[in-house]
């Protein structure tokens, strides 16, 4: 029987990121991508997202989404079965002026040009540069639009300490991310992991902050690795 997989795209992405693993997992799982674009609090999306999933489903958050996920656990544990937490992290965001800055700069340059100049530099490993891969990132900030932007960073300035909530995270829980990533750098990644109880710890080398993307077959084996615990 294939489990139910639910995946959470990241700020300013939609199903292109997850493609590899839609189509290399859907022999030993159902994988979902859930849209995550409409509102701008954690704590909104959560329940409304609840509504239309299984009764029991395997979560995989990348970035925005594995701080959905946080918020996810804390309203259904009982429904999460195994968490994966891909280039993400579990603190706050004590950033609030540079998000208005964010913002403001967007609309200023338009969406697509924000997110080439701006963002991309710091998003994959420059070892490995991959002009595809930008290319897919631009198109989905590009269709997204800058809306959802603003929503997605109010909901990131806006959400909470997760930390203290890893202890209670019981399920089987893979933390994944690229050991080149600027934004959710390895030390996140083992804060979490080390207060997530049996929770595996992976870093992927040549790897920036888009490993679904960058390492698609890697991402690949690791969440059937953790659906099969």
């Amino acid at each position: 029987m294939r489990h139910p997989l639910v995946l959470l795209p990241g700020t300013l992405c939609d199903d292109r990121l997850w493609s590899a693993q839609l189509h290399g997992l859907s022999e030993v799982a159902q994988p979902r991508v859930i849209d995550i674009s409409f509102a701008d609090r954690m704590t909104t999306l959560a329940p409304r997202i609840l509504e239309h999933l299984p009764p029991r489903f395997a979560l995989a958050g990348f970035s925005f989404g594995g701080i959905l996920a946080f918020e996810l656990w804390r309203q259904a544990p009982q429904r999460i079965t195994h968490l994966a937490l891909i280039d993400t992290n579990a603190r706050p965001d004590l950033q609030a002026d540079m998000r208005a800055e964010q913002r403001q700069a967007a609309r200023r340059m338009g969406i697509g040009p924000y997110v080439r100049q701006q963002l991309l530099p710091g998003y994959l490993c420059h070892e490995m540069k991959n002009p595809d891969i930008e290319e897919t990132i631009v198109a989905m900030a590009q269709r997204s639009g800058i809306n959802v932007f603003d929503r997605q960073m109010l909901a990131v300035q806006h959400r909470q300490d997760s930390r203290d909530d890893l202890h209670a995270i019981t399920v089987p829980t893979l933390v994944t991310a690229g050991l080149e990533d600027q934004l959710c750098p390895p030390a996140l990644q083992w804060e979490m992991a080390d207060r997530i109880p049996d929770a595996r710890c992976e870093l992927l080398p040549q790897c920036g902050h888009f490993s679904p993307l960058e390492k698609p077959e890697r991402i690949n084996k690791l969440l059937a690795e953790l659906l099969t615990h």
